[in-house]
């Protein structure tokens, strides 16, 4: 599967946050990243998606004619390849939407890896707006707005990236949606608590027709029409 070009302004989906990392490894130029949730959240959902018993030990499922664990994934193999990639990237978090949208303000140059060139990277902006009272188009344009002004005033090329499938999305029960097609109101405070359940209030937009404002929209580094 072709990787998304950084160079690009774009929003990219991809279906694990291990299937993310890697392709932000396959890129070789600087870039800071800053993850939509605490240090602590990040490690666990990354953990979590390594479920198997892996052998680092060998790189073969089986030794000696017995079946051994799973082969260790290019992410956990300590290539020299990986090693010298991951010194491109600095990582910031932003557990709240208010610690994004102040970080992304006060962004300047002494915040930045030491390279020439730049890249911005923001990964989960959109579920960092779910659980509070701006997941609406008008919260995400104001986010992203801040994104790309903080892009612009310091020249960087700017990527949106989410992890994850979800499995309802919206008003469907389709497993196959994905976050760019989940709808949100229009305006703040649309979302209603009724039965215990959150229901939109007034018109609905799809989360990708927000994006796509800005951002040309992919997944898994396929363009999405």
């Amino acid at each position: 599967m072709a990787s998304a070009d950084i160079e690009s302004s774009t929003a990219i989906e991809f279906k694990s946050l291990t299937e993310c990392i890697e392709h932000l490894l396959s890129k070789q130029k600087p870039m800071l990243v800053v993850v939509g949730s605490s240090h602590e959240d990040f490690l666990h959902n990354l953990s979590s998606e390594f479920a198997p018993p892996y052998d680092y030990n060998v790189t073969g499922a089986e030794k000696n004619g017995e079946e051994r664990g799973t082969a260790l994934p290019p992410l956990l193999s300590p290539t020299i390849k990986v090693i010298a990639r991951s010194r491109n990237i600095r990582l910031a978090f932003a557990s709240t939407l208010m610690h994004l949208r102040a970080y992304l303000s006060a962004l300047n140059r002494q915040g930045l890896p030491t390279f020439a060139s730049q890249n911005l990277v923001i990964l989960n902006l959109l579920e960092l707006h779910r659980y509070t009272n701006e997941f609406s188009a008008q919260g995400i344009s104001r986010t992203v707005a801040v994104a790309v002004d903080a892009a612009f005033q310091h020249r960087l090329k700017l990527q949106i990236i989410e992890t994850s499938t979800l499995q309802d999305v919206g008003e469907s029960n389709d497993q196959s949606a994905t976050r760019f097609e989940e709808r949100i109101p229009i305006l703040n405070g649309g979302l209603r608590s009724l039965g215990g359940e959150r229901v939109w209030a007034g018109r609905t937009i799809k989360t990708g027709a927000v994006l796509a404002k800005w951002f040309k929209l992919r997944r898994g580094g396929k363009s999405q029409h």
